[in-house]
């Protein structure tokens, strides 16, 4: 009976201690957590685009708000649209996407109206890059970052001088004489602008399949009897210094540096009229993080910081305040007097763009 006993209080008080472990250990944990919600909460997670967020220049913003920007990267709108399909909005709270794929973004509920009175700096936006078509009244978008369509032109290939005829022909007729060329990979851009071309020449479409045909036969002669040399982005600034290439399909922010430093460079737009591309933030549809989001657009939107992001990336700035100085010719909102200038819009598939590579790589 004594041993019973004993036995039993051996227990009762092993399970005391144990309960008393389990206690302090539950209590840990919960702390733990409560302490990763509370880091959670003052931190934001962006997806951006490479050329236009710069880490290094938010450590101030850090500090001074003790909120944490975590950025990651996407190479395309395709590959943002895909990252918030796959997470259903959640794990994000502010994204870049560009203005032809807005509707798709706001269709689907990607992103949520923004709200224009805690922003400090809207009466300073560029009023050019304001109700955009695919954002009329900018109730989804604030806009950031602009760029123009254009050939980059290495001069040694053409005399020393601006060809007298800035057309698109320099890239897509590809009767006129060889010269090496380089084109862009973006599919949905390169092909927006070959099928430009062809309506310049009126060019006509019996439906979509044979607007995707023609513009594809196009840019399969092109490659045939033009040399392209790449489809590329990130080659562009060697294949023009280099002299690899007479002439690029490329944006003002492809070579914008490249002008300001090499003087055998030039970017022209092409006498038929261009493309621009916007790049707007949009808040994601289920982030809570509203405050610190528009705290952080705040602070990037100042002019003095603003300007740092202008000069590093060469992009004509969004705010009226911020003058455009060291901009080379052209690249600057005033385009807009001079010839026409058009959207994008995103008219293919994901199967088709597919479908337009694969059949551009075996041509």
């Amino acid at each position: 009976m004594e041993k019973n006993q004993l036995f039993n209080y051996d227990v009762i008080i092993k399970s005391i201690i144990i309960f008393f472990w389990l206690c302090i250990a539950g209590s840990i944990l919960y702390s733990s957590s409560k302490l990763l919600s509370k880091k959670n909460e003052r931190s934001l997670n962006i997806l951006a685009w490479p050329q236009i967020i710069d880490g290094d220049f938010l450590t101030d913003f850090e500090e001074q708000t003790g909120i944490r920007v975590n950025i990651s990267y996407f190479e395309s709108n395709e590959e943002l649209l895909a990252k918030l399909r796959g997470t259903k909005n959640h794990g994000y709270d502010l994204i870049m996407p560009s203005d032809y794929m807005l509707q798709t973004f706001i269709n689907e509920l990607h992103i949520k109206e923004i709200n224009k009175t805690k922003l400090t700096f809207w009466q300073d936006l560029e009023p050019a890059l304001l109700n955009n078509k695919n954002d009329p009244l900018n109730h989804f978008t604030i806009p950031c970052f602009w760029t123009v369509f254009g050939i980059g032109l290495n001069l040694n290939h053409f005399n020393g001088q601006l060809p007298e005829d800035i057309s698109w022909k320099l890239l897509f007729d590809y009767k006129q004489k060889q010269k090496p060329i380089g084109m862009m990979e973006n599919i949905v851009q390169m092909f927006s602008i070959a099928q430009f071309y062809l309506n310049s020449k009126h060019f006509v479409y019996d439906d979509h399949a044979s607007r995707l045909e023609s513009t594809l036969t196009l840019l399969i002669l092109q490659k045939k009897y033009r040399r392209v040399v790449a489809y590329t982005e990130s080659r562009i600034e060697y294949m023009l210094a280099s002299g690899e290439c007479a002439a690029c399909l490329c944006s003002s922010a492809d070579i914008a540096k490249m002008v300001n430093h090499f003087d055998h460079i030039a970017f022209a737009i092409p006498k038929e009229g261009t493309f621009a591309s916007l790049d707007s933030f949009a808040i994601t549809s289920q982030t809570t993080k509203d405050d610190l989001i528009y705290a952080f657009l705040n602070y990037i939107y100042q002019p003095n910081i603003m300007k740092k992001y202008v000069e590093k990336f060469q992009f004509p700035a969004p705010l009226k305040s911020i003058p455009d100085e060291n901009l080379p010719a052209g690249i600057s909102f005033d385009i807009y007097n001079h010839i026409p200038v058009h959207s994008f819009e995103h008219w293919l598939t994901p199967e088709e763009i597919e479908y337009i590579w694969l059949t551009l790589r075996a041509a």
